[in-house]
């Protein structure tokens, strides 16, 4: 995370919280979402706004980063998907570290909750154990 914030001068979550363009690889229309890195200005079926807007939103995506935005559209774009994949995970690194924390509250709970069923579940085959003792005697 501090050699992402070197790179860009900012806070990793602080630029993911303005920025617009999403990564997203597995999306399916990724290649027809203007707002995806992923997106295929160079189709014959993109419309010439879309393609002016991608190729805006790609520049005020790497101002954001403090990146430099020089050079044709698709280097600009590999460009600023490195840091956006860089991104992507560590959003998910936090997210993992914040599962963590409230799961184990929520598994301490399940397994405070889970004694008195264990309890009764004893207390059940404990009846049906002498009740088969005392008919297999008769």
């Amino acid at each position: 995370m501090a050699e992402y914030e070197r790179s860009c001068g900012r806070e990793v979550f602080e630029v993911i919280k303005q920025s617009k363009i999403c990564y997203n690889p597995t999306a399916l229309n990724r290649f027809g979402d203007k707002y995806n890195i992923e997106f295929d200005h160079a189709s014959d079926d993109v419309a010439e706004m879309d393609v002016i807007f991608h190729n805006s939103l790609v520049t005020s995506e790497l101002r954001l980063r403090h990146l430099p935005v020089t050079g044709t559209l698709e280097e600009r774009k590999q460009r600023l998907k490195k840091h956006l994949m860089v991104e992507e995970q560590l959003q998910c690194i936090k997210e993992a570290i914040l599962r963590t924390e409230e799961g184990k509250s929520a598994a301490l709970m399940l397994i405070k909750q889970a004694i008195p069923c264990i309890m009764h579940l004893e207390n059940r085959v404990g009846e049906k154990n002498n009740n088969d003792v005392i008919i297999n005697r008769c």
